[in-house]
């Protein structure tokens, strides 16, 4: 009989982003609380197609997800924040942070932040996007990629202290360390990866302490399904399936439903809200209960 519980034996030379994950991550107890929204996407699909042929820009089902939780968290802004010293702050701007992926690396939380994306027309927004994905994939030394080069020296042990006092610095303290090469506030108000891009149809994900975001989308690959219409008619339909973790804390079921609801209407009939997507309206005002 073996004397160990389990065979086992340390990884060597882990990526860096095991290394901070480990330290980002602890026991079970996170309020994260786990939705999946299958949308249909016909429409979606034939109004991008058209959007491009417009504008000659490259814009994505990923960009158009992007813009509208931006318009539900200007709607909605109570999922909109940060919690420091055991209380909920609500962010003033609506930023969004784009997962990217990096040739020949196992993997690295890198990624871009675009500002204000509640002010922006998908266009703009979409230009935004993939200007500095570029940006990031081209350069060692963009700030995001540099800030995290410390933690290569950093040991194992050490990397939950260093990521808990750095958000402390930032978070709790409330303190700008751009003069650190850390940029400020990095994540935004939430996180987008785009698992389609992968071939995957749905995962999700987890939230990070990093950045103290309170919510992680994850837009699956669009697929064929047999859908039954209210005729009782079987038909194909282009389907896509949103995963959405989010922190307890900041919202119920409710407002959570009313939050998905909104999402749905302007995901699913993008061609009737064509104006707010594109910027030539501006976004509804914050629901009155909550101004």
């Amino acid at each position: 009989m073996s004397f160990w519980n389990a065979e086992r034996e340390e990884l060597k030379k882990p990526s860096l982003f095991r290394k901070i994950s480990m330290g980002n991550w602890g026991k079970v107890g996170d309020p994260q609380v786990y939705g999946l929204l299958e949308l249909d996407c016909e429409k979606t699909v034939a109004y991008l197609e058209k959007l491009r042929k417009e504008t000659g820009a490259r814009v994505t089902v990923n960009h158009l997800v992007g813009r509208i939780m931006a318009l539900v968290l200007h709607k909605y802004p109570q999922l909109n924040g940060i919690i420091a010293n055991g209380r909920i702050y609500i962010r003033k701007d609506v930023d969004i942070f784009f997962q990217v992926g990096l040739e020949d690396a196992e993997t690295e939380l890198v990624g871009i932040c675009v500002r204000n994306v509640d002010r922006l027309g998908i266009v703009e927004f979409a230009k935004h996007i993939i200007q500095k994905s570029e940006e990031v994939r081209s350069s060692k030394h963009h700030p995001i990629r540099k800030a995290q080069n410390p933690f290569q020296y950093i040991p194992w042990r050490m990397i939950p202290f260093a990521i808990r006092f750095l958000n402390w610095l930032q978070y709790d303290l409330n303190l700008n360390l751009a003069w650190l090469g850390i940029p400020k506030d990095a994540f935004g108000s939430l996180m987008i990866t785009a698992v389609g891009s992968l071939g995957q149809e749905f995962i999700f994900v987890p939230l990070t302490h990093l950045g103290r975001t309170p919510v992680q989308l994850a837009v699956g690959k669009i697929f064929k399904k047999a859908v039954v219409l209210e005729n009782d008619e079987i038909v194909p339909r282009s389907r896509l399936n949103l995963c959405c973790t989010f922190d307890h804390r900041f919202i119920d079921g409710i407002l959570g439903a009313k939050m998905a609801g909104y999402f749905r209407e302007l995901f699913e009939h993008p061609d009737v809200h064509a104006d707010l997507l594109e910027g030539k309206i501006p976004p509804e005002e914050p629901s009155p209960s909550k101004k």
